[in-house]
């Protein structure tokens, strides 16, 4: 399995440079979310009652394990090791029907949005607590493995 990496410098001295805004002396905040990785599991759609489609897929991130030192090691395989991460990621209106149509598992994505976090009481009474990403946009960076879907949109 292949896996994509992309590395963003920006210069901390400048934030101006990264937000390209600036409000009377003041820098504007900003919420970003930029991750490549797979999808975990096939997309899940469903419609709300006000007739808004909401697709939501896991995306699988890694990096290198760090030992106790902070070091990298290599793995049983002498490969090195990864921890993996798994972020839950939601789409709406077209782009829920969209992702929810051609992607599927194992396809390798980039997904661009905003952190969102919930929080909401169980059944039990007990305070739960949530972050997903809601994204404003997925790039399909290839087809799922198996994919014979000819009509899925082109890949640059």
């Amino acid at each position: 399995m292949q896996s994509s990496h992309a590395l963003f410098l920006f210069d901390v001295r400048k934030p101006e440079v990264v937000s390209g805004l600036r409000a009377k002396g003041e820098f504007i905040m900003t919420n970003l979310v930029i991750l490549t990785g797979r999808i975990a599991r096939d997309p899940e759609t469903r419609e709300t009652k006000g007739g808004t489609s909401v697709t939501g897929i896991t995306v699988v991130t890694d990096r290198p394990a760090r030992d106790k030192d902070g070091k990298t090691y290599k793995d049983e395989n002498g490969y090195t090791a990864k921890d993996s991460e798994f972020h839950r990621v939601t789409c709406f209106n077209g782009l829920a029907k969209t992702v929810g149509e051609y992607c599927s598992k194992g396809q390798l994505v980039s997904v661009q949005g905003r952190l969102h976090y919930t929080q909401w009481e169980d059944e039990d009474g007990i305070k739960r607590y949530g972050c997903e990403i809601l994204a404003d946009k997925v790039d399909f960076l290839s087809r799922a493995t198996g994919s014979d879907n000819q009509d899925a949109p082109p890949i640059d």
